[in-house]
């Protein structure tokens, strides 16, 4: 080679236009083909993991405002504790003495001591037991027996009543419990239903959360395929649809192979 000879030039020929173009195309094929790929698999994991997550917390929500209303929930209970709880006086029933705890309660301060028909229940607890009135049975204002306590060793109706006075809540528990070692009441409490509004501003969240999952299902897929992101119309889909189906499958396989090897001796 020639080094005195002087290197042949490159012409580039055509209009303006087209020179622009062959600039382009050029530029293009420079590009990192792995970063669209990156993207593609975070929308899949977006799918996969994001919304089935995003839509049981969702589902979690609506079904505590449920449970919660169902149970008197944040806003249909009141709880007398510790100080708010003390014994004054004695009630005696068929020559038995009963112990009477008492506490005052701001649902039926409302009401200006009469009866509420909001209330549901009136419960105690004393060291391990509970035991529950239904205020709407019968006159409240009346002593009555509890309608149910959770422990056998007290489950006799004669051994707890409860009654309202004027704005307070009263059990007269028999000396045969109260006056064991170690006994101590340590919650009083009431249920009640929520005030209108409140309750039906509660029913409008639950009508939208159970609206937006659907929403949210659905909206990521036509979202996924109608905007080019298909990765997260195929996650979702995945995680959605077919990850619950398998794992169904899966557990009806091994129930069936645990009953089979079971039934053959195996341990399983």
């Amino acid at each position: 080679m020639d080094e005195n000879k002087e290197p042949e030039s490159v012409i580039l020929s055509g209009k303006p236009s087209e020179i622009m173009n062959i600039e382009s195309s050029v530029l293009t094929q420079t590009e990192d083909s792995n970063v669209p790929k990156s993207k593609s698999w975070g929308w899949f994991l977006i799918g996969l993991i994001g919304i089935p997550l995003l839509c049981g917390i969702l589902i979690g929500i609506e079904e505590s405002i449920v449970f919660g209303n169902d149970t008197g929930g944040p806003f249909g209970q009141e709880h007398k504790e510790g100080d708010e709880i003390y014994s004054e006086g004695i009630l005696n029933v068929s020559g038995q003495n009963h112990t009477i705890f008492r506490s005052e309660f701001d649902i039926i301060i409302e009401s200006d001591g009469e009866t509420n028909s909001r209330i549901e229940y009136v419960y105690i607890e004393f060291n391990d037991e509970h035991c529950e009135g239904y205020y709407r049975n019968e006159n409240p204002k009346d002593w009555q027996e509890v309608s149910w306590c959770n422990n056998y060793r007290s489950n006799n109706p004669e051994n707890i009543y409860w009654r309202q006075n004027g704005t307070y809540f009263e059990f007269a528990i028999n000396e045969n419990i109260s006056a064991v070692d170690g006994f101590e009441v340590t919650h009083m409490g009431v249920d009640y239903e929520p005030e209108p509004w409140i309750d039906n501003s509660l029913d409008l969240i639950q009508s939208l959360i159970l609206l937006l999952i659907p929403v949210l299902i659905f909206g990521s897929i036509i979202w996924g395929f109608s905007r080019g992101d298909q990765m997260l119309a195929w996650g979702t889909i995945t995680g959605v649809f077919v990850a619950p189906v398998a794992f169904f499958i899966l557990f009806v396989i091994f129930a069936i192979l645990a009953v089979g090897l079971d039934s053959l001796g195996i341990d399983f």
